[in-house]
């Protein structure tokens, strides 16, 4: 029959398991609040927005532009409150070099955007200027990212095209107020 005194009961405590804390118990960091800053020599200042836990949150800044009126808005989406990785920054490079030939690719889209828009003016690349960049967490892997190029022809309207791998796919006209 069975013993009342099961094996294993009056075993002395394992001491490799006595040092496990449990995740519950354990002090957590503290989020990031928004509004902490950034500097990057590649980025230059960015500002931190925290979003609810169930969204990513991320960093936001504007570069000068030597050789542009208007200025490069930056946004590169964070897991938790991490800072924008090599990764970001790679891409935001990469993209800056390449500005003229993203206004190309992506001007097919765009003129398309216009003319769904009613807008009279169909666009030459040469025309397109780059004002915002909109990463996300992981660039290199996600799929989605967005460009925003602004016109001297239509100087209050923001074209932003939707980037798929790299390809454009669709573009939206903003008008400004």
């Amino acid at each position: 029959m069975y013993d009342d005194k099961q094996p294993g009961f009056d075993a002395p405590a394992d001491p490799l398991s006595l040092g496990i804390r449990l995740a519950s118990s354990e002090p957590v960091r503290a989020r990031r609040p928004s509004g902490s800053i950034f500097e990057s020599r590649s980025l230059g200042r960015m500002e931190f927005v925290q979003m609810p836990r169930d969204q990513a949150s991320f960093w936001c800044g504007v570069l000068a532009m030597p050789d542009s009126r208007y200025s490069l808005h930056l946004t590169c989406e964070v897991r938790s409150d991490r800072y924008p990785g090599p990764d970001h920054v790679a891409c935001i490079t990469a993209i800056r070099r390449r500005q003229v030939r993203e206004a190309y690719a992506c001007l097919a889209v765009i003129n398309d955007a216009l003319r769904d828009a009613d807008k009279p003016a169909c666009l030459n690349a040469d025309e397109l200027i780059l004002t915002g960049i909109h990463l996300p967490p992981r660039p290199l892997l996600d799929a989605r990212s967005e460009l925003a190029f602004r016109s001297r022809l239509l100087p209050r309207t923001l074209l932003t095209v939707v980037l798929t791998r790299g390809r454009p796919q669709s573009a939206r006209v903003e008008r400004e107020a």
